[in-house]
């Protein structure tokens, strides 16, 4: 099923908002009542264990209009092109890997994504030099969000926001509910996760035991490679949006990260070696639909540099 619900937006006529002919970008309705925000056009990056690729879903937005039969202002979105694909880091291409659109992907060394596959709950696939290979298609568990593997790639953590983190082996069965918290990360040696309760980060062992109550304000934290610091999203007083902070482990400091704002669901990932954080840059305060694309940022030094350009739509990283 495509995720067309992430991009309308809902613009009732008595309101006061002008019609427009299709395709034709509806400025007409800001300031009077029509708050249409752009979506993303990239979602979900993670990165391949090469070091070189990130896989992420991209679902066009090549414009908006006002559509009089719905009564609502929504987007033209560019179906041929939507689903998941593949880019260089180098910022050499991107290319389409499949039209099925793999949520929340954690992309293993071991050649595996786990993702979240609606409406069927936590699936994984095989990724290979030739892309998305959905022969290998499995199901893991009828319903969960946000899964991770577990740095050997026996189990899954996920989380259901209702009920907590849970933890199931990589080939499906019973899933085991560990702890109320949820957005679930692994520790590079697999006997912690790091998760976010109340707004704030605790790390838990696999039973559930906390290990450690950071007092740490965030959420979506997700662990270094190198296991010394936790990235996560924090939205600092006076922001509209959530900036990556690093929480470092051994001294308990924090520090912002990235000057740039970053969609708010958790939608970033380190790469293999730590040294840089993909992530989707978003403003959302435009009628611009070129916001949410892919970029890149040193964790040395904060610099960060987009990886699609925009408007990230197909064929031109």
């Amino acid at each position: 099923m495509k995720s067309l619900a992430f991009f309308f937006a809902i613009c009732v006529l008595g309101l006061g908002c002008q019609s427009s002919e299709p395709g034709t970008p509806i400025t007409d309705c800001t300031g009077v009542g029509c708050d249409l925000k752009p979506a993303p056009s990239c979602y979900y990056p993670t990165w391949g264990p090469s070091g070189d690729q990130v896989l992420y879903v991209h679902v066009p937005i090549l414009g908006s209009h006002w559509d009089e039969a719905s009564g609502r202002c929504v987007f033209d979105l560019d179906q041929d092109h939507e689903g998941t694909w593949i880019a260089r880091t180098d910022g050499s291409e991107a290319l389409f890997a499949v039209s099925q659109e793999l949520l929340f992907a954690d992309w293993h060394s071991n050649g595996w994504v786990v993702f979240q596959d609606f409406p069927q709950g936590i699936s994984r696939v095989y990724v290979s030099d030739y892309g998305v290979e959905l022969d290998s298609l499995e199901h893991v568990v009828a319903f969960g969000y946000r899964p991770r593997w577990s740095p050997d790639g026996a189990m899954i953590a996920f989380d259901i926001p209702t009920a907590g983190t849970y933890l199931v082996e990589a080939s499906g069965g019973s899933p085991r509910l560990i702890a109320t918290c949820v957005s679930p990360d692994w520790s590079p040696s697999g006997d912690l996760l790091v998760c976010s309760f109340q707004g704030q980060l605790v790390i838990v062992d696999t039973t559930g035991a906390i290990h450690d109550q950071t007092g740490v304000p965030g959420h979506y934290p997700r662990w270094s490679p190198g296991g010394t610091s936790i990235a996560y999203l924090h939205t600092e007083s006076g922001e509209n949006r959530p900036r990556i902070w690093l929480y470092d482990l051994e001294d308990r400091s924090t520090r912002q990260l990235s000057g740039e704002p970053v969609y708010s669901s958790g939608f970033y990932d380190w790469d293999p070696s730590g040294s840089r954080i993909v992530f989707i840059r978003y403003e959302g305060d435009t009628l611009d639909p070129v916001d949410g694309t892919l970029w890149t940022i040193e964790v040395s030094s904060g610099t960060a540099k987009p990886l699609t350009s925009e408007p990230c739509l197909a064929g031109s990283p």
